[in-house]
This record gives C-alpha cells, structure tokens and sequence, in this order.
C-alpha cells in the first residue's frame, strides 16, 4: 500500500510541478479508496502545499500580482463555504459534482487548442467560476478546475501561468492546513505518510520543474487540459463503481 500511495504522490506531483497545477484532482480518486478522504485530504494538503512553494522561489519574477489579487480575493470568500460543505454535505454527491466540473474545464481547454473561442463569455461568468473554486478549494483541495479557465484566459504566458497559481495554492493551502490542525486532521498515520513521501516529492518536483522550461507552450496547454480531463474521469467514475 505504502509503495502505491508513493507512486501516485510522485507521479501527480511531477505533473503539477510541470503545469502548475493538478497534483490533488490526480492523487485524490487513486488514494480515497486505498486510505479515505480523511487520510487523503492533509496529506495531499501538506505536499501541494510544499510543491508550489518550491516553484515560487524558481519562477518568482514571472508573478502577475494584479491578477492573483483577485483570485486571492474570490477563492479566498469561497473558501469558509468549502469547509463547510466539507463537513455537512454527502462527499459522494461533492466529488461527482467536482468530476464534472474537471470535465468541462477540460472540454473547454481543449476545444480552445483546436481554434474555438470562448471571448465571449462574460467576466462576471468567470469571477464567479473564480469563487466557486474557492469553495472547492475549502472542501477538497481541488479548487483548480474552475480557477484554471480564468486563470488560463487572463494568464496566457506559461511562466506566469505557474507562477501565479502557485502563489495562490500556497496561500489558500495554508489557509487550509490551520483550519485542517484545529479539527485535528493531521494524525499519526498521516504524518507518517508526510515523512515518506517527502523524499520523492522533493525529486518529482525538480524534475518538473526542469522539464517545463523546456516544453512549448502549446504542448503545455495540452498537458494542461489532458490533467483536467484525466482527473474529472477518475473522480466520477470512482464514485460510481
């Protein structure tokens, strides 16, 4: 079991790493079923916490402050709300809603490669779609998806890209990880796992890093929204089966 939860935290981490994001929509549907939500959530908390933070001081002068100011901002109110739904709500009706949602983004992504345009979709749409993720930020750490179409639309230099978003997961993860310790999240299984997995965090992470300065920015939308569409299969049909 260890050796599985291993692999997928490297495997993930390595591709959020490269793009700047993805590693919990990935982790999450390999490791519910193998250690539960509860085990699953604080642990991929404290290494998506630790991945962009590495990236941060890489790729610091490409931060686009304005921008992540208003990302901080909404995601930042939509965040309580997370917790919230965390607590009170069926997860299993949450993670499907959260599957479909990846796959939209990813449809969307993918649909803009080809050469179909969404600039008409209003402003207002994607600062709600903003503060939606902040909600899924809260109850999954999944907040991605949805942060991501706005995120890829106002963003689109690669460098910027990770930067940015990375600032963001940093400062709304750690958010999460204070309320995650006040509900006593972090227990002895899980911080063994933290332990174990440091070591190929920390060499999934530089060899992200390395490879997404050498990847062009069309093949790094692609992996982009191949994550998204990965990670929304993964979600819905774990909750199916």
């Amino acid at each position: 079991m260890l050796g599985l939860i291993i692999t997928v935290v490297f495997a993930t981490h390595f591709l959020s790493a490269l793009t700047g994001f993805g590693c919990t929509i990935l982790a999450m549907p390999f490791l519910i079923p193998v250690i539960g939500i509860e085990a699953a959530k604080p642990l991929l908390l404290i290494m998506g916490t630790l991945q962009p933070l590495f990236i941060v001081v890489c790729v610091r002068k490409y931060i686009r402050w304005d921008i992540l100011k208003i990302i901080l901002i909404l995601s930042g109110i939509g965040l309580p709300l997370g917790f919230y739904l965390y607590t009170y709500l069926p997860q299993g009706i949450l993670l499907i809603t959260l599957g479909v949602v990846m796959l939209f983004a990813s449809f969307m992504g993918l649909a803009r490669l080809k050469g179909i345009q969404f600039n008409t979709i209003p402003n207002i749409v994607l600062l709600i779609l903003v503060f939606i993720g902040g909600i899924l930020q809260g109850a999954f750490v999944s907040g991605g998806p949805l942060i991501v179409i706005y995120a890829s639309m106002v963003l689109t230099d690669k460098n910027k890209f990770r930067a940015s978003l990375s600032v963001l997961w940093l400062v709304l993860n750690s958010i999460t990880i204070t309320q995650s310790l006040m509900t006593n999240q972090f227990t002895s299984e899980v911080n063994t796992l933290i332990l174990w997995n440091l070591p190929f965090l920390i060499i999934a992470v530089w060899y992200g890093n390395v490879l997404a300065s050498k990847i062009s920015k069309r093949v790094f939308d692609y992996i982009l929204n191949i994550i998204l569409l990965m990670g929304g299969i993964m979600t819905i049909v774990n909750q199916l089966i």
